[in-house]
């Protein structure tokens, strides 16, 4: 099993090591702060996916949950933690609609008091980080938000699709 490093806050200064630790073998898991609702998806990130951590790999995009990593055409976005939140939290219902009620209860929290119209929010920044591959998150209207994979593909019909990681 791999070392882990869990690293907690936004340490910008120590990018250049905490790359390192991946290149060596290490297992990163960073979060802005540590709650029960971190820990439980670290936990529950471990035990169904591995070591391996890959929530989703398609054309131009991957997502791992486990490193807190999003690739865009092999890239670094940076999301926010809720932002990765919400957008794992998509990934791993793919196959239904998701209401915005739903996505509060379960990724802000039921504790938290927000307003609905704060997931289009973060949905629209998500969307943005993910350049042209933004229409992998569906609007369906008087549902929610799903995940589609195969959504992105009429954004290439007359170029040559990148290849798939």
């Amino acid at each position: 099993m791999k070392p882990i490093v869990i690293v907690i806050g936004d340490h910008a200064c120590l990018e250049a090591e905490i790359e390192k630790l991946t290149h060596n073998n290490c297992q990163v898991y960073r979060f802005s702060n540590l709650t029960e609702v971190n820990l439980a998806t670290l936990f529950e990130s471990l035990r169904t996916k591995g070591e391996n951590g890959l929530l989703f790999s398609g054309i131009g995009l991957q997502v791992d949950s486990i490193r807190r990593r999003v690739l865009v055409d092999s890239k670094a976005s940076k999301l926010s933690e809720l932002e990765m939140n919400l957008l794992c939290f998509l990934i791993e219902r793919s196959d239904r609609v998701l209401s915005r009620d739903q996505i509060l209860n379960e990724v802000w929290g039921l504790q938290t008091y927000v307003v609905d119209r704060v997931v289009d929010s973060h949905v629209r920044s998500i969307r943005r980080k993910l350049g042209r591959y933004r229409d992998y998150i569906v609007t369906v209207y008087g549902g929610g938000y799903k995940f589609n994979p195969e959504a992105y593909r009429d954004n290439f019909k007359d170029e040559t699709l990148p290849e798939a990681a």
